[in-house]
């Protein structure tokens, strides 16, 4: 998945709640719920989007660390739909979506 995702993006981060030193070998920064209480998953793309933010990134690209099969330009075919996108395949909604890290992270905090 880093393998096909890494070269369409300008850093790549691990959401996980827990102890970070289990994804060590990645070499990746690894971001926690900035939200107390175990939230769910747009806790996770919230701490995302505030890590994008701090490095100046204009967008987030969150996709589910077993997605397999990432598309080599998954970022080209989403970055044109707007301020977020939701990846689908045959009608089906994917695990990938693009937002602009600005307007969708005030709605999440």
């Amino acid at each position: 998945m880093l393998g096909r995702l890494g070269p369409q993006v300008g850093a790549v981060a691990i959401s996980a709640n827990g102890d970070p030193a289990r994804f060590a070998g990645f070499g990746l920064p690894v971001l926690a719920d900035p939200v107390a209480g175990f939230p769910g998953p747009l806790a996770g793309v919230l701490a995302g989007m505030d890590w994008a933010h701090g490095l100046g990134a204009e967008a987030v690209l969150c996709v589910a660390g077993d997605t397999p099969f990432l598309p080599v330009d998954l970022v080209a075919r989403l970055s044109g739909a707007g301020a977020f996108a939701l990846a689908a395949s045959l009608s089906r909604r994917a695990a990938a979506a693009a937002s602009d890290g600005g307007s969708v992270a005030g709605a999440l905090a």
